[in-house]
């Protein structure tokens, strides 16, 4: 069903690895790849190779009719309608560059949410493995 709805962006960090990689591109080449992953933002998963994917089931409090998710999904993933997010990571292309986010894609107030980290940035086709602890 996430495939297909590009859903809404909610939120991109850039950690502290992918940053210091934009900082040492050049002026130009940094603004196309910003152009390319606002681009990609329309459309988070159908642009991209998806590398793994891990679905994540919250438990159900009835007392305040409500879902508790697993804190690894990071702060605001607590308040889902359907106690399920799915956890991804993307590879997308851009200007010479490959970039590993991870996407953690849910669903609340009726509507699809895509929360996004972008975890490493690397010269396209030099990436020979991916781990999500990195």
């Amino acid at each position: 069903m996430w495939f297909g709805d590009p859903g809404h962006v909610s939120d991109v960090t850039i950690r502290a690895a992918a940053e210091k990689a934009l900082a040492d591109m050049p002026g130009s080449v940094r603004a196309a790849w910003t152009a390319a992953m606002e681009e990609a933002g329309k459309d988070i998963l159908g642009s991209g190779t998806v590398l793994e994917s891990k679905q994540y089931t919250g438990t159900y409090d009835h007392r305040y009719d409500s879902w508790d998710m697993p804190v690894e999904l990071g702060i605001g993933i607590d308040a889902v309608d359907d106690g399920h997010a799915t956890v991804r990571l993307v590879q997308h292309r851009a200007e010479g560059f490959d970039t590993i986010s991870q996407v953690v894609s849910y669903i609340n107030g009726r509507r699809l949410f895509h929360k996004v980290t972008v975890g490493k940035i690397l010269p396209a086709g030099s990436r020979t493995s991916y781990s999500p602890e990195n």
